[in-house]
C-alpha cells in the first residue's frame, strides 16, 4: 500500500435527489436471494420516512471518469462493520446503484456481508451497472483507519479493471491518500437460501445471544442449534461437559419464534459460531434462520448514525459429528 501526504478538494458532484421510500432494498442484480429478507430487513425500510433525501447520480457510461466514486463522512462507521467480518485473508466489493456490499467467505462453508446502502453517503455516485473487486481485508482496514476521530471525510474511487482502489481521507486539513492493489473476482458462494424451505425462524434482541457466545465452551468442537415452539437452544459437548442453553419463546428478549415441526437441530462448527461475536455486539437486533438443508442465515441490524447497516451470515451445518442425546 502506498500512503502519501496530499491536499485534495472534494468538489461537488452534479447529482439528483432521490426519496429514500422510493428505493428498493439493496440487491445484487439478477439475485432473488436478497429481494425477501424477512422480518427484519423490512424494518430497514420502514424507517425511511418522506423526508429523508439523499445526494445520488448514476453518470452516463459514454462519460469520462471514475466507475465509481463515494464520498462519507466517519469512515470509522464502515472500518467497524469490515473489522467484526474480517475472518479472511480478502474481501469482495460489490457496488451498484443501490449501494455496496463487502463479502467475505472462506470458499466452502460460510459467508458474511454487509450491506451499505447508497443514503449512508454523502455522495453516491456510479457510470456502470455494477462494480465487483477483491482487495486484501487488512490492507482496506488500514486505509479506512487513518484517523482515529469521527470527523474525517472519506473517499473512495475506482477507475476499473487493472487500476487500484483509492481510499483517501481528509481530516482537519491533513490528506492520506492509498492505493490498494485490486484482483480479479474468484467465484463466490451461493447458498440458494430461500424463505420457501425455512424450517424454523427467531428475532432476538443481542444481549443473550452475545452473552451466551461469549460463555461458549471453547473445547466443543460444535454448537448444535435447537429450534422448538416454545424455545431455541444451544448445545455444547466439550470438556465441561453437557450444556443447553434454552432462550424461551415467551422471553422479553425473544421478539418472534416459529418452527414448522416439534423439533429442529443443527450442528455447526464452534469457529464459525465464535465469528459472529463481534456483530452481535454492535447489533440492536439478531435474526436466525435455517432451512431443510441446515443452512443458518443469521441476520443483524447494526445502527450507525441516522441510518441501519445490514450484516448477514450464512454457514453450512457440520455432519461429521453427531450428539443424539441433547437432553
Amino acid at each position: 500500500m502506498k500512503l502519501a501526504l496530499k491536499r485534495l478538494a472534494f468538489g461537488e458532484k452534479e447529482s439528483k435527489r432521490i426519496l429514500m421510500s422510493q428505493q428498493q432494498p439493496f440487491l445484487l442484480e439478477n439475485d432473488e436471494r436478497f429481494s425477501n429478507l424477512s422480518p427484519i430487513h423490512d424494518e430497514i425500510e420502514r424507517g425511511a420516512g418522506e423526508d429523508d433525501f439523499v445526494s445520488f447520480s448514476v453518470i452516463d457510461s459514454s462519460e469520462q471518469g471514475h466507475w465509481f466514486e463515494v464520498v462519507k463522512h466517519d469512515a470509522r462507521e464502515i472500518y467497524q462493520i469490515v473489522k467484526a467480518l474480517a475472518f479472511r485473508e480478502y474481501c469482495t466489493l460489490i457496488v451498484n446503484n443501490e449501494g455496496i456490499r463487502v463479502v467475505i467467505d472462506d470458499q466452502h462453508n460460510q459467508q458474511a456481508s454487509a450491506y451499505f446502502k447508497y443514503e449512508q453517503f454523502s455522495d453516491y455516485n456510479i457510470r456502470v451497472n455494477v462494480c465487483n473487486l477483491r482487495v486484501p481485508i487488512a490492507v482496506f482496514m488500514e486505509a479506512l483507519n487513518m484517523f482515529t476521530g469521527n470527523t474525517s471525510v472519506l473517499r473512495m474511487w475506482y477507475d476499473g479493471e487493472g487500476s487500484p482502489l483509492m481510499v483517501c481521507q481528509e481530516d482537519e486539513g491533513i490528506v492520506v491518500q492509498a492505493a490498494i492493489r485490486t484482483l480479479n473476482l474468484q467465484s463466490m458462494l451461493d447458498f440458494e437460501f430461500t424463505n420457501t424451505y425455512v424450517m424454523c425462524k427467531a428475532i432476538l434482541s443481542p444481549t443473550p445471544v452475545k452473552e451466551i457466545l461469549r460463555d461458549l465452551d471453547n473445547s466443543a468442537e460444535t454448537v448444535m442449534l435447537i429450534f422448538t415452539q416454545n424455545y431455541i437452544a444451544f448445545y455444547t459437548v466439550g470438556e465441561l461437559g453437557k450444556i443447553k442453553i434454552e432462550l424461551p419463546a415467551n422471553a422479553p428478549h425473544t421478539e418472534h419464534l416459529t418452527c414448522k415441526e416439534e423439533r429442529v437441530c443443527f450442528q455447526y462448527r464452534s469457529i464459525q459460531i465464535k465469528r459472529l461475536a463481534e456483530s452481535v455486539r454492535l447489533s440492536n437486533k439478531v435474526s436466525l434462520r435455517i432451512d431443510q438443508r441446515g443452512v443458518l442465515c443469521v441476520q443483524l441490524l447494526i445502527p450507525q448514525s441516522d441510518q441501519m447497516v445490514f450484516v448477514e451470515f450464512y454457514c453450512i451445518a457440520d455432519d461429521d459429528i453427531y450428539h443424539p442425546d441433547t437432553s
